[in-house]
């Protein structure tokens, strides 16, 4: 009698059911890279995220970004009122 391949296995970090045939954890992103660890026991600190990045994480825009936001709502008000002020002339 042949043994059947089981269709799933338990998580060895998590506990959750994975499909014999995944590449990783559904819930906790372990694989056998890895070697099924938690994400906190990995090691990220060789990567290195340039100044700039991650500005969800941002407590409040930079000076820059707050120029460039305000540039670009000053040029489109002078497109704004260019055209109406080419409507107006049509017009008249």
């Amino acid at each position: 009698m042949s043994k059947k391949k089981p269709r799933s296995f338990e998580c060895p970090n998590c506990g959750a059911e994975v499909a014999a045939n995944a590449r990783a954890c559904r819930e906790c992103g372990s694989d056998a890279n890895t070697g099924w660890k938690d994400g906190d026991e990995l090691d990220y600190q060789s990567v290195e995220i340039p100044d700039g990045y991650g500005g969800e994480f941002d407590s409040k825009p930079s000076r820059s970004a707050l120029l460039s936001r305000r540039a670009v709502a000053v040029v489109a008000l002078v497109v704004a009122l260019a055209l109406i002020l080419a409507v107006l002339l049509r017009w008249a």
